[in-house]
């Protein structure tokens, strides 16, 4: 038999092996494909808040939203502040994957990444304005350039954001008698938290902090002139008795809220379900926008004369002062790193309006 004839012979029985093995390797491939769609992901929600309050209230429709979606292939527990880890922690555990998901205030986490300080909102950023308010404004965020500029700096943390959503108006400002220039601010002892304590401190407040929940007191007592909070305040802890001046226009329309996920949780999701979790993620912030954002600052606009507070609207000249300052500690802020002088950028051209 010559060296031909085999080669041909070879061949044939090859073929034939392949052809044969087909149906047992389709057979193979069939099962692991059809295992990855039935798979069930069942993960942890870490809030940062109690379940009182509207972000966390709003947690459990989300998850179902999610769990219907994915056709019940994704199941999300949420839990609230500190029934897993502190808040303090909720970002590193969403990273080590102690929790799928986070959700609160990534200005929280600023001590180990400095750029997160800005998507708290640094003054007259994140406002409505006639061009571009609400739904427009959480879209910047992604558009700009901003958002990636935060996921840059949450990457080696294995955290990757699913969406930001608006908690409202923050800081809102809550005091005992008008405010007429800025002068008017000097002296005054202000409860504020960076970066708006730097903004007043500059124009002669005396900026401290203590505990949200000893402001009542404080206010009562004298130990603080003015008050910040959101715009619940008046709402939920009876602050129209003892501070009867809620101060407009806010520093900050939409301080930006978080959403997140394991990075390498998300990543090795299939691309139906990554889809699914992304929809969802801006399903919510469009609903919390309509449900939580606008309800509650248009609750304070309406119940002035019925609990005997006013809402005190701030001469322009004095917004003008303070914007003018703002951009001073937005500048002192871009010194820290090149993510920071990077977001700085984006927040004066895009938000602000300033080159």
């Amino acid at each position: 038999m010559n060296k031909k004839r085999l080669a041909v012979i070879a061949g044939v029985i090859s073929l034939a092996l392949v052809v044969t093995a087909l149906p047992f390797m389709t057979a193979c491939a069939a099962p692991a494909e059809e295992e990855e769609a039935e798979k069930v992901y069942e993960w942890r929600s870490q809030g940062a808040y109690v379940w009182e309050d509207p972000s966390q209230k709003s947690m459990p429709m989300w998850c179902a939203k999610i769990a219907k979606d994915s056709g019940g292939r994704i199941v999300i527990t949420p839990y609230a502040e500190a029934e897993i880890v502190p808040t303090s922690e909720i970002l590193e555990a969403v990273g080590k994957g102690v929790v799928a998901l986070g959700q609160g205030q990534l200005s929280y986490y600023s001590g180990s990444y400095p750029v997160l300080d800005s998507v708290c909102g640094y003054p007259y950023t994140f406002v409505d304005t006639p061009e571009c308010s609400a739904e427009c404004v959480y879209r910047k965020l992604f558009s700009s350039g901003l958002n990636d500029v935060w996921e840059e700096a949450l990457e080696p943390a294995n955290v990757t954001v699913l969406t930001h959503f608006s908690w409202g108006e923050y800081p809102g400002l809550y005091g005992k008698e008008p405010i007429n220039s800025i002068e008017d601010f000097k002296g005054k002892r202000m409860r504020l938290n960076p970066p708006f304590d730097k903004l007043f401190a500059k124009v002669g407040a005396e900026t401290l902090w203590i505990p949200g929940a000893e402001q009542y007191m404080a206010l009562k007592l004298g130990t603080i002139d003015i008050a910040s909070w959101d715009c619940t305040a008046y709402r939920s802890m009876q602050w129209y008795e003892v501070a009867p001046y809620y101060y407009r226009p806010n520093l900050v329309d939409h301080s930006i809220g978080w959403l997140g996920i394991n990075l390498e949780l998300f990543n090795s999701l299939p691309d139906d379900l990554q889809k699914v979790v992304r929809d969802a993620g801006e399903w919510y912030s469009l609903w919390y926008l309509e449900n939580a954002t606008y309800i509650e600052s248009v609750w304070v606009t309406e119940h002035q004369e019925e609990l005997g507070y006013q809402v005190w609207t701030l001469d322009p000249a004095i917004v003008d002062e303070l914007r003018a300052v703002g951009v001073e500690v937005l500048e002192e802020f871009a010194e820290q790193d090149d993510l920071c002088a990077r977001a700085t950028a984006i927040l004066k051209k895009e938000f602000m309006g300033v080159e």
